[in-house]
């Protein structure tokens, strides 16, 4: 077809060509139309997504700084609470020590009183002696007579060595009284 016989050919079909067209056109239009509603949907939606990423980062930030303040001052407040409790368990504990003192002072206090505990060591040590004498004398074999004499030497030279008023030392080191003979006792066996 020559350029006349296409232009007597759209002069004929103007309107149909027109129209055909402008709705190639405007599907054209629409097409890229939605192709940037969606670019632009999607860069709404990324620049949302960015925004929804900020305001969570910054409410955790905010958060966690939140918590941290609390937890330090909480802390410090426990800090603080234990070492009030602490130290009123220690006035506590020191003012029940000293009322278990005075208590103990006044029921036993006498206890501690040297007259009484010089009394209550000879009684002792009277008892001892007792029970040795009855050991010693009692219908016992000879060996255990014999263990008790030793452990009774034994006893009384220790005591007597710990003992400065031990009164076995202070009648080993007087002189013998005169008209008084000193006797002295020798280990048997020995014939010299």
């Amino acid at each position: 077809m020559s350029n006349e016989d296409t232009q007597e050919f759209y002069e004929k079909n103007k309107e149909i060509i027109d129209r055909i067209i402008a709705e190639k056109e405007a599907e054209k239009q629409q097409a890229r139309s939605k192709e940037e509603r969606f670019r632009e949907d999607y860069l709404r939606a990324m620049d949302a997504a960015e925004d929804l990423r900020d305001a969570l980062f910054g409410f955790g930030r905010a958060q966690s700084e939140y918590l941290d303040r609390y937890g330090r001052s909480e802390f410090e407040r426990m800090r603080m609470h234990s070492m009030l409790e602490s130290e009123r368990f220690r006035a506590r504990m020191y003012e029940s020590r000293d009322r278990f003192n005075a208590d103990f002072d006044k029921m036993f206090g006498f206890i501690s009183d040297p007259e009484i505990q010089k009394h209550v060591l000879g009684a002792g040590m009277e008892l001892i002696g007792a029970f040795t004498a009855l050991l010693e004398n009692g219908p016992f074999p000879e060996t255990v007579k014999e263990a008790v004499r030793v452990s009774n030497m034994v006893r009384n030279e220790e005591y007597c060595s710990q003992n400065p008023d031990c009164k076995v030392r202070a009648r080993r080191t007087e002189e013998p009284k005169a008209g008084s003979v000193k006797i002295e006792v020798k280990p048997k066996g020995n014939d010299e």
